[in-house]
């Protein structure tokens, strides 16, 4: 195997390396945005952390499963919906 081969290949796998981890962190912002946008109503009202709690990493998973932020929103306020109505009846 040639030394050009090698750099080739390498540069190849270095690129796809870097462009995959920063596709990783491109996705995690819409994460991050939903996260914190529940900040306020939990330190407000403690009594919604477990929900609020389940909620953001039902998204979590989901999105990272899925790639797709509105499946995700829904079904992460459809699990906290319904965490909220068990735990607080």
């Amino acid at each position: 195997m040639s030394a050009i081969a090698i750099y080739s290949w390498l540069s190849w796998v270095l690129g796809t390396v870097a462009c995959a981890l920063i596709g990783v962190i491109l996705f995690s912002i819409p994460v991050a945005i939903l996260a914190g946008a529940g900040t306020p109503d939990v330190m407000q009202e403690h009594n919604k952390f477990f929900s609020t709690l389940t909620g953001c990493l039902i998204i979590c998973a989901c999105f990272y499963k899925t790639r797709s932020i509105i499946i995700t929103t829904l079904f992460g306020a459809a699990i906290f919906g319904l965490t909220f109505k068990v735990f607080m009846n």
